[in-house]
């Protein structure tokens, strides 16, 4: 809404400057009308007084404001038909994430250049949603909870444990997490939409977080975009005897 917004102002500029050339070209076909009626011959049409040159003057600046106010207009307009055409699908289906079980996810985190992958495993407790994090060796990185209100993280790796690291990933974590509760702090900013020759990939988008879901392969995508911080999710299938493959 803020590019269209600034879009608009700067072609309302350009606007401003055709304002009286077009003006000017519309007194003299006026002009021309009324001295040769249906006829229009500019070899013969008269040259603009003072009084319509000044009529002119004055005119031209209405003119640029209208303009200005209909393509601001025409901004808005788009912007509550992009609101109505939203989707209300959601990100985290029953194929994704089970409410009642234990869910487990392999991970991939890309940031700074680097790749880390390890396995997530996650379960609701009441408004909560717990989780690990552990590398590929076993190492636990961190537990984390999120609720509508926030997300924490707990028991932080000492190379990971630094306030800024911290926050950002809390606050990461909060999106991912709880995207689909309608009581989270950011439920209102959230926009959705479908993608996809079949619409079976949900996106999520709210501010610096971009969230990318495909059911068909289980499969979250998150990026925070001011980080340039990637987080993928591929949740892991449970075999009979209850382990993960």
């Amino acid at each position: 809404m803020r590019y269209s917004l600034v879009k608009g102002l700067r072609i309302a500029a350009h606007l401003h400057c055709y304002a009286k050339p077009l003006a000017f070209m519309l007194c003299l076909l006026l002009r021309c009308l009324r001295h040769s009626g249906s006829v229009m011959c500019f070899s013969t049409l008269p040259s603009p007084s003072v009084s319509d040159a000044l009529h002119l003057h004055y005119a031209a600046k209405p003119l640029s404001f209208m303009l200005c106010l209909l393509l601001l207009t025409g901004c808005a307009a788009t912007r509550n038909v992009q609101q109505r055409e939203a989707s209300t699908a959601r990100v985290w289906t029953p194929a994704m994430r089970s409410a009642e079980a234990k869910n487990t996810y392999r991970v991939r985190l890309r940031a700074a250049g680097r790749d880390l992958t390890g396995i997530c495993v996650t379960k609701r407790v009441g408004d909560e949603w717990r989780g690990s994090l552990v590398n590929e060796f076993g190492s636990k990185a961190f537990d984390f909870v999120t609720t509508a209100r926030r997300g924490t993280l707990l028991n932080v790796f000492p190379m990971m444990d630094r306030w800024y690291i911290r926050r950002t990933v809390a606050a990461d974590l909060h999106f991912l997490f709880e995207v689909d509760n309608a009581e989270a702090t950011f439920a209102r900013r959230v926009e959705r939409s479908e993608r996809g020759e079949r619409g079976d990939t949900i996106v999520a988008v709210s501010g610096r977080w971009r969230m990318t879901a495909t059911p068909h392969d289980s499969t979250v995508t998150l990026v925070n975009t001011r980080r340039n911080i990637v987080y993928e999710l591929r949740r892991m299938a449970e075999t009979d005897d209850g382990s993960d493959e």
